[in-house]
């Protein structure tokens, strides 16, 4: 058994937040919700993706024009 992570969406949060959440040795939850959609939001906008191997987090800000 040991230690698990459970990586998810649905909820949208900053990108600061996920960051935090991913370097956090003790988080066995991680919501990799960028808020896509709402570009309208301070710190949302993005579409996000991590690698589970590095713990590398990967950012791309939404570029469709409104």
């Amino acid at each position: 058994a040991g230690f698990r992570r459970i990586i998810h969406g649905h909820t949208p949060i900053p990108v600061d937040e996920i960051r935090a959440s991913i370097k956090d040795p003790g988080c066995g939850l991680i919501n990799i919700d960028g808020g896509c959609v709402y570009t309208s939001y301070p710190g949302l906008g993005n579409l996000v993706a991590i690698d589970l191997d590095s713990k590398e987090l990967y950012v791309q800000k939404n570029i469709e024009e409104a």
